[in-house]
Parts: C-alpha cells; structure tokens; sequence
C-alpha cells in the first residue's frame, strides 16, 4: 500500500503498520502479508466513516432540490457529479453493467445490461493498494454508486443494478411526495427482498428521499 509503513515491535503480532497521514488507520499482524490485510481492512473503516460525513452534504443538495419541478433528474445528478468531483472523484455518468434480474411475472432469471446513474471512485494514492501480482487497483471502499428514481420507490432494477455495482457504499434516491409516512419501510422491505435473493458484498446502503428529508441506511 503507498504510504504506509512498516516495522517489528515486541507483540504476539509483531509486524505493526499505519499510513502515517491518516489518524487511527494501522494494524498489527503475526506476518507481512496479515498485516498488510487488516492495515487495508482498516483503512476501508477509516474510508467509510468518512464518507458517511459527505453524505450528510450530498443528502442536502438532494433536500435542496424538493421544489424542483422539471429537469429534476438531470439538473440533480449534474450537481451530485460536480459535489463528488469537488471531493476528489472521478465520476461516470451512465455507467455500463450487466446485472443478474429476475422477470416477476413468472420469476425467471437473466442477465440484462442497463446503466448506473453515477458511478464514482476516489483515486488517491492512499486509497490505492499492491495486489501479490504487484498490479494496484482502487480499494473498494473509494467506489460509490447512485441511482435516482423519480418516484416513492426505488425500482427493482436500480436496486439490483446498486448491489452488483462493485462500489462498497450504494445510495438510491427517490424523489417521494411528503404524503406518505412509510417510504422508508417500504423501500426496506424491497430492498431486503432484492438482497436476499443475490449474494452481495455492499455494506453500506443508504436512501435518500428528497421531499421528506429523509437520509438513512437500509444495510
């Protein structure tokens, strides 16, 4: 991993590492290789954390948008582009995927292509690691995927689309109304259901609902 350093100290885990410009990212390991392990595990906690800072931001140029009658889809995910830009990403709009669906009608499955609203990977030379090939690629906890859905609910598709994205942390956002109370409980459930039927690795999941002013986590 760039940046970091390493050294032996007198531990039943004696090699020690940290990244000596962020405050509370090190790890200990009784090899090498474990400590380079649990040093990228912690800086992906340390990522995280950070990144559930400028959601808070991102939430309210979302909140900010609720008068917004036309253009809202376009108008708002060229500001949350220029917002993550600004944070040091590099952004795609409509990025390609193919995704593993199911047909409701008759529950059959298939792979289908379809694109991400936004798709957004903070490179920075901390956030980059060595893989044992000596090859380097992005932390996964850098990678954030959006999608927004103008209605109350977010759709099976964009739901889907977001939990086979790569991206650790995914937020779906819906434009609501203000009349019903319980959006959030829904979008759970159809959240839940879509991520019980695939296997996915997304840890953080968040929501965003524009009229009601609602952030939260559905992870």
């Amino acid at each position: 991993m760039e940046n970091a350093t390493y050294e032996t100290i007198d531990d039943p885990e004696p090699f020690y590492g940290e990244v000596p410009e962020l405050h509370g990212v090190w790890a200990t390991g009784k090899t090498l290789e474990e400590c380079q392990k649990n040093l990228l595990s912690a800086l992906e906690d340390w990522i995280a954390d950070h990144l559930e800072w400028e959601l808070d931001d991102l939430a309210q140029l979302c909140f900010s948008e609720r008068k917004s009658k036309d253009n809202l889809h376009s108008d708002l995910l060229l500001k949350l582009q220029l917002f993550l830009n600004k944070k040091g990403y590099n952004v795609i709009r409509e990025y390609p995927i193919k995704f593993n669906t199911m047909r409701r009608r008759d529950h059959k499955k298939y792979v289908r292509p379809g694109y991400i609203d936004i798709y957004a990977e903070r490179m920075n030379k901390s956030f980059i690691f060595f893989t044992s090939k000596n090859e380097t690629k992005s932390s996964p906890s850098s990678k954030i995927a959006i999608e927004f859905d103008s209605g109350n609910l977010l759709k099976y598709k964009s739901i889907e689309k977001l939990l086979q994205s790569g991206a650790r942390t995914c937020l779906g956002i819906v434009r609501g109304d203000g009349k019903y109370t319980n959006l959030t409980l829904q979008n759970k459930e159809r959240y839940l259901e879509i991520k019980n039927r695939y296997d996915s690795e997304i840890e953080n999941f968040y929501l965003i609902i524009i009229h009601d002013n609602i952030l939260c986590s559905l992870s």
